[in-house]
Formats: C-alpha cells, structure tokens, sequence
C-alpha cells in the first residue's frame, strides 16, 4: 500500500505541474491574443488613412481631368477665333487688294489733261 500511495502522490504532482504548464501557457496566449488587439487597431487606422488619401487622390484627379477639359475647350475656342480673324484678315487683304487693282485701272483710264481727278488717285497708288 505503500507502494501505491507513492505512485498516487507521485502521479498527482505530475498532473498538479502538468496543469500548471498548462494554465501558464493559457496566460501566455491570453496576453498575446490581447497583445494582438492594439496592433489589429493600429492596422485599421492605417487602412483607413490610405483609403482616405486614395480617395482625396481620386477626386484630385478628377478635377485635374475636368480641367484639362475646360482647358481643351477654350484652347479650341481660340483656335477657332484665330482661324475667323485669319479668314477675315485674309479677305480684308484681297478686297483691298481688288481696290487697289481697281484704282490703278482708273488710274490708267483717266484722261491725263484731267489732273485734278488724276492726282489724288495717283497719290493713293503710290501711299
């Protein structure tokens, strides 16, 4: 019997160290998983941050490409209005051109004993 006392005593304190081991690797894993909490937290925080910057990228983004639009718009409005002030210049230049043309053929034609008609058309080929 006491043999069997002894293996009980020492069966007990290897069950009493085993659930010691035990309970101290359960505070172990209580102390990370709580540990885990805080970084999880900090991780959320950042991700929201990013989403918040690509979000502000975003509609920066936007902007910039309605502007470049507007900027597309009105560079083809000017491109118009030069090519109307060309167009305009260019049949200014031919109708004076025509008046020219006109003048030096009256010119030509006008009867040369008739200088007060002659003189002023003179001086407007010649200016």
């Amino acid at each position: 019997m006491k043999e069997l006392a002894k293996q009980t005593a020492k069966a007990t304190e290897e069950i009493a160290s085993k659930i010691s081991a035990i309970q101290a690797d359960s505070l172990n894993a209580v102390k990370a998983i709580s540990g885990i909490g805080p970084s999880i937290e900090k991780l959320n925080a950042i991700a929201g941050a990013i989403q918040a910057s690509v979000e502000e990228q975003a509609a920066a983004t936007g902007q910039v490409v309605r502007i470049v639009r507007e900027s597309n718009f009105g560079v083809q409005r000017i491109t118009d209005n030069v090519k109307s002030g060309s167009a305009a210049a260019t049949q200014t230049s031919n109708g004076a051109q025509q008046v020219m043309d006109s003048a030096r053929t009256l010119f030509r034609t006008v009867d040369p004993s008739t200088d007060h008609v002659k003189e002023p058309t003179q001086r407007m080929i010649m200016n």
